[in-house]
């Protein structure tokens, strides 16, 4: 091959060779997610972002809001291989949120002519979604149900007394309810309250149900622990995988304290003679000091011995005197000053 062939074949070899890298380079990519306004959108892409996932969100079309206006609706593509993944943790996020049907879009939606008890349910129905709907956006909400019962008026008793109004929210959360710092029952109980018109606070009880699969922590940040399998010993629940370290504390504590008790009943029964010699218990357990029976007993003997001292110095004395009188020496008068009273 000349050197002019080889030259003619340099820009089919490039395009060759961009051609391929273009084919290679260019990613398959799935959608997961359709219908989404923008808000909702960026929500799934930052949080599929922060877990590894590259995806990216697509104008779709546009979509009919409220009163009649024209919203833009996106989805969410990420790459074929990363799909699965991908949907399991928007499963595990409680993501996209479930939006429930405003009460300006039912109301559309009514003929030319409703009746009273039409309007009512649909007033109600409504009322319970959007208060649902607001619930879901709490922080750790996956999903919420609200049910609302009105008490209807008797219509052959119209003056009787009719009952309270009441209702239920059904949470399912990802462990923000069992954190008391967060006051998220209370926040659920005063926002129901405040939205139904005769509603007391009292009345409306909350029922929270953590998901089993996600055990998140409070606020954005979420702990990607497995479940773990927990174990009853001796009435005690513990994790099964810290089942081996409980029961090596557990007899190493016991041996402890087995050790503790021998010791005490040995070194008692050594010391028991020596307790018993020297008063008992009772001069064991006093406030002043114990004094062994070998120093009351040295004690005692020096007493007796200065009492014998004293008791020979005297005749000794008086021996002393009457050799003096037999001398012709007279006696020593005592000289020390009397009292003339």
């Amino acid at each position: 091959m000349s050197v002019k062939q080889f030259q003619r074949l340099i820009p089919q070899i490039l395009f060759i060779v961009i051609s391929l890298s273009l084919l290679t380079g260019c990613e398959k990519r799935k959608t997961i997610v359709n219908g989404l306004d923008e808000r909702e959108a960026n929500e799934i892409v930052v949080f599929l972002s922060n877990e590894g996932v590259d995806a990216a969100k697509v104008k779709s079309a546009e979509g009919s809001g409220g009163g009649g206006s024209k919203i833009a609706l996106w989805d969410i593509s990420v790459p074929e291989e990363q799909a699965i993944e991908a949907m399991s943790m928007l499963n595990r996020a409680g993501l996209p949120k479930r939006s429930g049907q405003s009460l300006l879009g039912i109301f559309s939606n009514t003929g030319l002519v409703p009746s009273e008890m039409q309007e009512r349910i649909r007033y109600q129905a409504g009322l319970a979604e959007q208060i649902a709907s607001t619930i879901r956006k709490f922080d750790g909400v996956l999903d919420a149900e609200v049910q609302i019962s009105f008490p209807e008026e008797d219509p052959l008793n119209p003056g009787q007394k009719k009952g309270e109004i009441t209702a239920s929210v059904y949470v399912k959360h990802s462990g923000v309810l069992d954190d008391p710092n967060t006051h998220a029952i209370t926040k659920i109980k005063r926002l129901v309250t405040g939205a139904v018109t005769g509603l007391k606070y009292d009345n409306v009880t909350v029922i929270a149900d953590r998901a089993r699969f996600a055990d998140f922590p409070i606020g954005l940040q979420r702990a990607r622990d497995e479940d773990k399998e927990y174990v009853s010993v001796w009435t005690i629940i513990v994790a099964k995988e810290s089942l081996n370290r409980f029961r090596l504390v557990f007899f190493s504590f016991t041996l402890l304290l087995l050790f503790l008790i021998l010791a005490f009943v040995w070194i008692s029964w050594k010391i028991s003679p020596l307790i018993k010699e020297n008063g008992g218990f009772s001069s064991l357990f006093s406030l002043s000091p114990m004094t062994s029976k070998k120093k009351k007993k040295e004690k005692k003997r020096e007493n007796e011995e200065g009492a014998e001292e004293g008791s020979e110095e005297e005749p000794i004395e008086k021996e002393s005197e009457e050799e003096k009188e037999e001398e012709g020496e007279e006696p020593e008068e005592d000289t020390s000053p009397t009292d003339v009273t």
